[in-house]
Formats: structure tokens, sequence, C-alpha cells
């Protein structure tokens, strides 16, 4: 109900202020809903699935299979001034909020967010699930940048934040721009909560073009984290500040057969080390088809080779537009426990 309640009040505002805008001399057919169908763009997708796991570690390993509804994201994008604009993003199936966020455009080299929304850790946090190759993410990622929850003294943040950001891009040349940049200060804490201590956390990420097909560059989180659970290694407890850095290099290849990502990240928590890194490749074979390969590892402890390594291999058929049908094989490959054999499907509608 606050959902409905939330995009309501969104929507009520952004026609009342075009509406004080209408002149008596433009036509009836200036009404409220012609006035959201020109300055709001609504849209949304909803994925759900299909998993069979051989050794499930969040059973005792042993195998699981389920039906689940992924999630179901709704969003409103409202075109306020030439300048600014408003978002918002919700999330029907965990009934959270996810974004809600202003953003003014200076000029191409500067603009202003605040508000809630994906911090620039990464390559991958940034991006959508709705493009993702990857049905569960990259497990450096979902960990480092507390997406999953995987990280238990982080928490499950869906990647975001509240704070403010600037971004831009900076140098003219052959028809694009050589750099890219975003940096914020933010919380720490994550969504739809204020912040559990006085610390604010700072993340930002460069992007240089050298050439049309590739992109390099690397991004930085730079805080101090409030502990919701005792660290799994001993090094602080529930409730602790503790010292939460990271920083990830990464590039993207863009050709008209391959699109190729790959990242490095490492992090700080406390005097916990951990690495990560995945390869991912996405082959188009025929319009609307293609094919997913990954190589993705995680290990959490870098003393106590806390490691797994994920191989996947699959294909996805993007019958329309935001539509597509994923299926993918993984093997988790665990030198600490049981490895393990999963079959993972997507089913994702979207307009």
């Amino acid at each position: 109900m606050k959902n409905i309640l939330l995009t309501s009040l969104l929507l009520v505002s952004l026609s009342s202020l075009h509406a004080e805008e209408v002149t008596k001399e433009e036509t009836p057919k200036s009404t409220i809903l012609s006035v959201l169908m020109n300055n709001v763009n609504l849209s949304g997708y909803g994925q759900m699935g299909y998993t069979y796991n051989s050794h499930d570690d969040k059973d005792n390993y042993k195998s699981s299979n389920t039906f689940d509804i992924k999630r179901i994201i709704f969003v409103a994008n409202g075109q306020i001034t030439k300048k600014l604009n408003m978002y918002l993003m919700l999330d029907l199936a965990s009934g959270k909020l996810h974004e809600y966020w202003g953003e003014y455009k200076f000029c191409d080299a500067f603009k202003l967010r605040a508000g809630q929304f994906k911090t620039p850790f990464t390559l991958e946090n940034p991006m959508s699930p709705a493009v993702l190759e990857i049905i569960d993410g990259s497990q450096g990622v979902q960990y480092l940048a507390g997406i999953n929850g995987s990280d238990i003294c982080y928490g499950g943040k869906a990647g975001r934040d509240i704070g403010l950001m600037a971004s831009g891009e900076l140098i003219n040349f052959d028809n694009r721009k050589l750099l890219t940049y975003k940096v914020g200060i933010f919380n720490g804490q994550g969504i739809n909560t204020k912040d559990k201590n006085n610390h604010k956390d700072f993340v930002g990420s460069l992007m240089v073009n050298p050439f049309q097909w590739i992109s390099l560059g690397g991004s930085a989180y730079i805080g101090k984290g409030y502990a919701e659970k005792n660290n799994l290694f001993g090094a602080f407890n529930a409730g602790d500040n503790y010292l939460r850095n990271r920083w990830s290099l990464g590039t993207e290849i863009h050709t008209k057969p391959i699109y190729l990502r790959a990242e490095y990240l490492n992090g700080k928590d406390a005097h916990v080390r951990t690495t990560g890194g995945y390869v991912t490749a996405n082959i188009h074979i025929v319009p609307k088809f293609d094919l997913i390969a990954s190589y993705d590892y995680l290990d959490k402890n870098k003393e106590m080779n806390i490691k797994q390594t994920n191989y996947v291999l699959g294909a996805q058929w993007n019958f329309y537009r935001r539509c597509r049908l994923q299926a993918q094989y993984v093997f988790q490959d665990r030198n600490y426990e049981h490895n393990s054999h999963l079959v993972v499907t997507q089913f994702q509608l979207g307009f």
C-alpha cells in the first residue's frame, strides 16, 4: 500500500507541476493524462525462474530445487524541466523502495544527483538486472557491493545507498567522450534507513574510452561500516563500526559479435582481505539469440583461502525488447566444502 501511495504521489506531483504551466490558449487535450504521457515515462519488468542445486550451501549441502520470483520492478521517470528530472523505482516483490532521486544537469560535464540510488562501485553494480548476462550476478560484486546479502555484516542493500553524487562526461574526441566520472558521498547504511554511525562513505569511478569499442577504468569505496551481524572470521561483532574499503579495475569491450566485461575486485573489512574477479562474454550467434560464458571467483578471506569459483555456460533468447528467456549451467568449485552443480533458468517480461 505504501508503494502504491508513493507512486500516486509522484505522478500527481509531476502532473500538478506541469499543469501550472498550462495557459488558457491550450486545448482541452492538455489534461493531467496528456501531461503524464508527455512528461512521465513508466516502465517495468518482472523476473521469475527455476533453480536446481546439487549441493546447496544454505541447506547443509543437500540438493534443492525451487521456482521463485526474483523481482517485480516498477519505474516512473519524470522530466520536470529540460535539465531536472526525478526517478522512482519500486520492487513490488519485496515491497521495498529501491530508488528515489532527483538530478539536475548543469552541462554534460557536471550533473548533480541527490537521493537513494546505486553506488558507482564496479562496472556491474550500476547495471540493471534486466540486462545482466549472468542470472545471479558475479560473486565478487554481489558480496563487496552489498547487493544480495552474501556479506552478512553489510547486508542485502541491492547495491544502493542514500547520498549525493556528481557525474559527467569530459573531453570530446571522435564523436565520443574520452572520460566519464562519478563521485559521491553516502551514508554507507544502504536503502530505506538512516545512517547508524557518524562516518560518511566516499564512492567514485573513472572510465577512459580510448576507442569506440573499449572502455577501461576503475572504482573505489572508502568508508566505515556498521556491522549488522558478527563477522564470520571474528574480526568484529554486530554493532561495531569497522573499516570497509574496496577498489576495482575493469574493462568493457563492445563488438558486433561479442560483448566482454571483466573486473578484478579487492576489499578490506577491518583486517580481513577479500578478492574477487570475473570475465563474462556475451556471444551473438543469430538475431535475438546469444551464448553466455563466464569465469567468476570470490575469496572471502585471503589468509584462510575461503574461495569459490563459478564456471557458467548458458544461452538466452531475447524474443521481444526487454523480454527474454535465460538458461545456464553453473559449476561451483568450492575449496572449503562440497562442489555443486546448478541449473538456473529465468523468464523476464518487461515494458
